[in-house]
C-alpha cells in the first residue's frame, strides 16, 4: 500500500526546487527618467486611480501604467512549462476604472524578464537571467500638522512560493528629501513557506489567486513634512520569477476625523481554530477590520511578533506551551490603544488530527462529475471537502478511503486546492494538487462566491506549511535526534526497501513506545504513517511496519527529507533524518562534476548531482542500476555498491 500511496504523493506534492542557493542582490535600480516629472506638491486628500496621464509619478524598472490589465496573459510557455497556476493566467482587472500601475512586462506577463531562456527545465518556477527590481514614486505631498494621516492604496500580488517572506520583496516606503527612503513596511508574508519552485504565492495564499486587497499604514510620524511614497519591488535573484507581479491602484493619503480613527479593530476570524501541542511555530492568521501597519497581536495577555498582512494578521505559535482542550486568548490593539474583540484557540490532540497522504486522480476535465478517493488517517472525522473553494456534493468514507464527489462545471479549471475540514475546525490543505482540464463546454460565474457566515469561516484562509527540517509533530524541546545530514541519492528505475533501525539508550531497554516514520517535501506536504506500539527490547531497535517497497518510478528530479524513529510515552522523540534526491537513469557522459558551479551542476544533470547541504556538485552515482557497473562508472573509483537505510545502491566512494 504504501509504495501505492508514495507514488501518487510524488507525482501529485513533491516540489522541483532547491533550496538556499541564491546569489542574493539587495541593491534597488536606482530611479531614472520616469513618465512625468514631480509635480508642484499635493496638499490632502490626496487621491489616484491613475485614470489620468499627468499625475506626476515617475517608475523605473519593469514597473507599466496600464490600461485594461484583464487582457494581458502569462505567456504560454511559461504558463505550460514553468509554473502551475489556479486559474487561465490572465492578470486581474483594476481595482477600478482602466488603469492601474503593475510590476512586469506585457511579453511574458510576468517578472521574468523578456530576455529569459525558453527551453529551461521544466517546472523551474521560471528563472531570470539576471535579477530585476523597480520603483514607483508618488508625487510629493504635504502632511498637515496635528492630524492623524494614513496612507491607503489597492494592491494585488503573485510572487514566488518557495521563499515568500524574504524574495520578490514588496517594499513599501516614505522620503521626506526625495533620496532616502525610510520602510513602512513590507507586503511578504511572515513565514517562508517552502513551496514547489512552480507554486506561486499570493496575497490570498500558497497556489491560490491573487485578489485585490486594501492595505493601510499609518503616516502620522511625518506631520508637518513633505513627503513622497514609494513602492518598490526587488526579486534579489533571478529564480523563480515566472509569476504576475505587484498591481497598485486607488492611492490614497488623507487626514481622518476623530470618529475615524476611533474605531475600534474587529477580529472576524482566526486560521487555524485548533492548534496542536505537538504543533512548533504553526503560523496563524487574525482576519481584521480596522487595522492598519502598526495594530499589534496579544496571545492571552502577551504581545507577540506579527506581520500586517492588509485584511489580516500572522504571528507564529506553539502549541507545546499548552495543554489539551485548554483555550488560548488572543486579540489585536491599535496604536491608539483601542482593543478588538477576543477571539480563541483551542489547543487539540494530535491523536485527532486528520492526515491525507495520497488523492486520486490528479487530473480531470471540468465538464464531468468527478469522483476523488483520499486516502489517510482519522478520516472519519473529516466534515466536509473543497476543492477550488467549491464544495463537494457528498462525502463518504468506504474501504477505499474518504470519497468526495463534484459535480459537473463547478469547478473552474487549473491546479486547484483541496481543503479538509475537520469537525474539530482544523483544515488540512494540499496545495495544486488536481488539475482541472478546461473542455470549453462549462460557463463559470465571475461572481464571488458568498462567504459562509457563523463563527467558522474558510473563504482565503491559508494553510501554513512547517518548515521540513524541523521535526514535524513534536517540539523542539521533547526531541533526541542524531540527524546525520546524509544525502542519499535514489535511481528511479528500482523499487527500494525502507527497513530502517535505530540505537535506542541503555536506559529505554525494554520500554514501551511508538514508531514513528513521515516524509516532508519542500512544498511543506508531509506524510506520516499511523504510529505503532512496540517494546524496545534491543540496540539497534529494527522499526516495525515499514518493510514495504517504495516506488520511485515517478519521482525522478524530487528532493524530500525522511524521519524516522520513536517515542516513548513520555513523550520523547528520537529520531534519525536524512535528505533524498531521487534521478532519471540514463546513460552518463564523461564531465567532471566536481568543478561545477550550481548553475553548471543543474545543466549537466543527471550525469551530476547538486547537493544543498554542502553546495557542491558531485557525480550520480544513483543512476547506475548495478553493482557490477557501478564501480567501472566515470572511470572507475568513483562510485562504489554500499547499504544505506533505504536498501543497496551505487554512491559516492567516501573516506572511512
Amino acid at each position: 500500500m504504501i509504495s501505492k500511496v508514495l507514488k501518487v504523493l510524488f507525482l501529485v506534492i513533491f516540489s522541483v526546487t532547491m533550496l538556499n542557493a541564491r546569489d542574493v542582490v539587495n541593491t534597488p535600480t536606482p530611479l531614472g527618467s520616469g513618465r512625468n516629472g514631480f509635480a508642484t506638491a499635493m496638499t490632502l486628500p490626496f487621491f489616484d486611480n491613475f485614470e489620468s496621464t499627468d499625475a506626476g509619478w515617475t517608475s523605473d524598472g519593469f514597473w507599466n501604467l496600464i490600461a485594461n490589465p484583464e487582457t494581458i496573459k502569462v505567456a504560454d510557455n511559461i504558463y505550460t512549462n514553468l509554473v502551475k497556476l489556479a486559474d487561465d493566467g490572465y492578470l486581474p482587472a483594476s481595482y477600478s476604472g482602466s488603469y492601474c500601475w503593475w510590476y512586469g512586462e506585457k511579453d511574458t506577463g510576468t517578472f521574468i524578464g523578456s530576455d529569459y531562456t525558453t527551453t529551461q527545465s521544466n517546472l523551474s518556477g521560471g528563472k531570470s537571467t539576471q535579477a530585476n527590481s523597480g520603483s514607483l514614486v508618488s508625487p510629493s505631498i504635504i502632511i498637515p500638522t496635528d492630524s492623524y494621516v494614513e496612507l491607503s492604496f489597492a494592491s494585488w500580488y503573485e510572487i514566488e512560493g518557495v521563499d515568500a517572506n524574504s524574495f520578490d520583496m514588496m517594499y513599501v516606503e516614505v522620503s521626506t528629501d526625495g533620496t532616502n527612503y525610510t520602510e513602512l513596511g513590507h507586503l511578504n508574508p511572515f513565514d517562508d513557506y517552502n513551496t514547489g519552485s512552480y507554486i506561486a504565492y499570493s496575497n490570498k495564499g500558497v497556489g491560490v489567486p491573487g485578489e485585490w486587497k486594501i492595505y493601510t499604514f499609518n503616516l502620522s510620524d511625518y506631520a508637518g513634512q513633505t513627503v513622497n511614497i514609494r513602492f518598490r519591488f526587488n526579486t534579489k535573484d533571478s529564480l523563480y520569477n515566472g509569476f504576475r507581479g505587484w498591481l497598485i491602484d486607488d492611492v490614497s493619503v488623507k487626514s481622518l476625523t476623530s470618529s475615524e480613527v476611533g474605531y475600534a479593530p474587529i477580529i472576524k476570524s482566526v486560521y487555524p481554530t485548533v492548534v496542536y501541542t505537538t504543533d512548533y511555530n504553526q503560523l496563524v492568521s487574525l482576519f481584521c477590520d480596522n487595522i492598519n501597519n502598526e495594530t499589534k497581536v496579544y496571545v492571552n495577555g502577551v504581545e507577540v511578533t506579527s506581520k500586517y498582512q492588509g485584511d489580516s494578521l500572522q504571528f507564529l505559535f506553539s502549541g507545546s506551551s499548552y495543554t489539551v482542550g485548554q483555550d488560548v486568548e488572543v486579540y489585536v490593539k491599535n496604536s491608539d490603544g483601542k482593543v478588538s474583540n477576543t477571539v480563541t484557540i483551542k489547543i487539540g490532540d494530535s491523536n485527532d488530527a486528520v492526515a491525507v497522504p495520497s488523492i486520486t486522480p490528479i487530473e480531470v476535465m471540468d465538464n464531468e462529475e468527478n469522483t476523488f478517493t483520499m486516502s489517510g488517517s482519522n478520516l472519519d472525522n473529516v466534515e466536509y471537502v473543497k476543492i477550488g473553494g467549491v464544495a463537494a456534493k457528498s462525502v463518504s468514507l468506504d474501504s477505499a478511503g474518504l470519497v468526495a464527489v463534484f459535480d459537473a462545471c463547478t469547478v473552474e479549471p487549473g491546479y486547484k486546492t483541496v481543503e479538509l475540514v475537520s469537525s474539530d475546525s482544523s483544515v488540512q490543505k494540499l496545495f495544486g494538487a488536481i488539475l482541472f482540464k478546461e473542455s470549453g463546454q462549462c460557463v463559470f460565474d465571475d461572481e464571488e462566491e458568498p462567504k459562509p457566515t457563523g463563527e467558522c469561516c474558510y473563504e482565503g484562509m491559508n494553510a501554513a506549511p512547517q518548515n521540513p527540517m524541523n521535526p514535524i509533530y513534536y517540539t523542539k524541546e521533547n526531541v533526541v535526534a542524531d540527524p546525520t545530514g546524509e544525502v542519499v541519492n535514489i535511481a528511479n528505475c528500482e523499487s527500494v526497501y525502507l527497513n530502517p533501525s535505530i540505537s535506542v539508550d541503555s536506559s529505554l531497554i525494554g520500554q514501551e513506545a511508538y514508531d514513528v516514520f513521515f516524509i516532508t517535501t519542500p512544498t511543506g506536504f508531509q506524510l506520516m504513517l499511523p504510529p505503532k506500539k512496540v517494546v524496545l527490547s534491543e540496540d539497534p531497535h529494527k522499526m516495525a511496519n515499514f518493510e514495504a517497497p517504495l516506488d520511485f518510478s515517478g519521482a525522478a528530479g524530487f528532493q524530500f527529507y525522511v524521519y524516522y524513529g520513536y517515542r516513548t510515552l513520555a513523550k520523547q522523540l528520537y529520531y534519525n533524518a536524512y535528505t533524498v534526491n531521487v534521478q532519471e537513469c540514463s546513460n552518463q557522459t564523461n564531465v567532471d562534476c566536481t568543478t561545477l558551479d550550481e548553475k553548471g551542476c543543474m545543466n549537466n544533470s543527471p550525469t551530476c548531482l547538486w547537493t544543498p547541504f554542502t553546495k557542491t556538485c558531485g557525480y550520480n552515482c544513483t543512476s547506475i542500476k548495478s553493482s557490477s557497473s557501478c564501480g567501472e562508472a566515470f572511470g572507475g573509483g568513483i562510485c562504489e555498491w554500499k547499504k544505506t537505510p533505504f536498501g543497496e545502491v551505487c554512491s559516492v566512494v567516501t573516506s572511512d
